[in-house]
This record gives structure tokens, sequence and C-alpha cells, in this order.
């Protein structure tokens, strides 16, 4: 079950953009208990849907929704767990950060949209697309894929596992925003 809630936040506070096209609004989505943010400004047919990477937030896109409000509608959203402690969510998920942006798009009702993620944004991207590609037109990558076709040794694999672990049981302590 999705809800909405809307608070209104001061543009010079949200650190987020100081456009003359932006909302001065941040207004926070909740799916399934967890919340999350977001923000947009533009207008047209065309949606530039900005997804930050892992342990940033969404200011990271300050320059690109300045470049781009001008000529699309861009939404920039704060993933869930990056700006707030959310102890709702049970399982912090590739999938589940997807469906967050799914849960985005249906809540604005959004067609023709690219989605642009940066690090870790890349993967939830790709995942919204795979699951809902009847609205999506196109995604870029930014800083992704650093390491295609590189092969981990064994003892990396297993530092990586070991990590994985960690964020499963205790993601909130391991991975602060």
């Amino acid at each position: 079950m999705l809800s909405f809630l809307a608070c209104s936040r001061a543009k010079e506070n949200s650190g987020i953009v100081n456009s003359e096209h932006a909302s001065s609004e941040v207004v926070e989505v909740i799916r399934n208990g967890l919340s999350f943010n977001y923000q947009s400004c533009g207008e047209g047919d065309t949606t530039l849907l900005l997804v930050h990477g892992w342990c940033i937030d969404q200011s990271y896109w300050s320059s690109q929704i300045e470049a781009f409000c001008g000529e699309y509608k861009v939404v920039s959203m704060e993933l869930a767990g990056f700006s707030t402690i959310q102890e709702a969510r049970k399982s912090w998920t590739i999938e589940e950060y997807g469906q967050d942006v799914i849960a985005l798009i249906d809540y604005l009702a959004l067609e023709h949209v690219v989605l642009v993620g940066h690090s870790m944004g890349g993967d939830i991207i790709l995942e919204a697309a795979l699951v809902r590609p009847e609205e999506i037109i196109g995604f870029v990558g930014v800083g992704n894929f650093k390491d295609v076709g590189e092969a981990y040794s064994e003892e990396d694999q297993e530092e990586i596992a070991r990590f994985l672990e960690m964020l499963e049981k205790d993601f909130v302590n391991v991975a602060p925003a």
C-alpha cells in the first residue's frame, strides 16, 4: 500500500536545487511504511528521473538539475535510508530500491522516463526498467560498471561475501548514510 505525505521545506535549506525552475517543496513518499523524498522541477513530455548512489544523497545531482530543468521535467529522488534511519524496511536490496523508483513513477504518473543512476543507482534503475519497461524510454549510467571483465581473486570474493552478509544482518549500522 502506498501513501503520500507532503512536507514543505525551503529550497535553500534542502541543499538540492537553486534553479528558478525548481520546486521549492520536497515531497515525502511512503511505500510499505518506509519514506523517501523527491524534488521536481521543469516541465515537458520527457522526464529525467535521477537516482543517486551509495552513501550520498540527491544533492549529488544539483548541477544536472540546474542544467536540465529548463528543457525537461526533472525528478531527483532520495533513496530510502540515506537521509534518515529507516527501521521499517526489512529488506535493503536493489530490487526493493527498484520498487521505490516504480512507486515514484506511479505516484507522479510519469511517462516517457529516462532513468539516470549514479554508481549503485545504476543497478537500481536497471532493476526498475526490467520490472516496468512501459514508461522507460532510456537509461543512463554514471560511474557504473567500473570493473567490467575484471576477475576477482578468491580472497576478494570472500571479503565481498562477508561484507554483504554484514549488510544483510545489520544494514542500518554497517552502512550509515
